[in-house]
């Protein structure tokens, strides 16, 4: 099957949630309620939170994730109950925060840890999601997939590869918008992908990666004027480009 095509893509990450569901189970059960802070949820609400996931409702998973970690116990056994619903939030385009805390908050789960079973479906989620990020092709949709993948895995030349042998126009038409999405901080040569948490730049990674990825797939014809002078300038080390603003077009 092509790989870039929408509909196989879409096809293989509901076959990876259905690892999931396996192997985190449907969570439909009751266990003791999370504990967090009095003034920010009622024992009614903390009850429910330890109740069956899909019942919760979305007001109140919302607060809970976000106060996961701050004024509710960092308990990672609640995390992990609540992956899969807050996956497919995630990959159905209604992240409940922003990605980059999001993948925080897996780390401090310690989710590389897990079970291997539960470690391997999530991976095999992000990779199928990743690909249908890939095969969309418009808007800034794989820009945003990075900003969680890559803070939570800390390994931003893995999705690069991927998406380096992902055929199909879509996945070029991405190429230049991340070029485009990111031009200034590429250019500055410091691009922080994690805001929380700590540092993670990824400027020398991509900008190298942009290097061989826009000529290899035939888009550098598809660059502006300045953009063009831009990648000239992004070939050379941080502290020599742009040194000649007359040369700007």
């Amino acid at each position: 099957m092509a790989v870039n095509n929408p509909l196989t893509c879409t096809e293989l990450l509901e076959s990876a949630f259905a690892d999931l569901d396996r192997a985190f189970g449907r969570n439909r059960d009751r266990v003791a309620p999370p504990d967090a802070c009095t003034h920010c949820f009622d024992a009614d609400h903390l009850a429910i939170l330890g109740g069956p996931v899909e019942e919760i409702p979305d007001w109140l998973f919302s607060r809970a994730l976000g106060k996961w970690g701050t004024t509710m116990s960092a308990d990672a056994r609640y995390w992990r109950r609540w992956t899969p619903r807050l996956l497919r939030q995630l990959t159905g385009g209604t992240p409940l925060m922003a990605e980059a805390l999001l993948a925080r908050k897996f780390r401090e789960a310690g989710w590389r840890q897990w079970p291997g079973d539960q470690t391997r479906a999530v991976e095999a989620v992000l990779a199928a999601w990743w690909r249908t990020k890939l095969a969309a092709g418009r808007g800034p949709s794989a820009i945003s997939a990075l900003e969680f993948l890559v803070p939570l895995t800390r390994e931003p030349d893995s999705w690069l590869r991927i998406w380096s042998e992902f055929p199909g126009d879509a996945a070029g038409h991405a190429v230049l918008e991340l070029a485009r999405w990111w031009s200034l901080e590429l250019g500055s040569g410091e691009l922080d992908i994690d805001g929380f948490g700590g540092s993670l730049d990824i400027a020398e990674e991509v900008t190298a990666w942009l290097l061989r990825e826009l000529p290899r797939r035939g888009l550098l014809g598809d660059l502006d004027e300045d953009e063009t002078y831009w990648f000239s300038q992004i070939a050379l080390p941080p502290g020599q480009r742009f040194q000649n603003p007359a040369g700007f077009p």
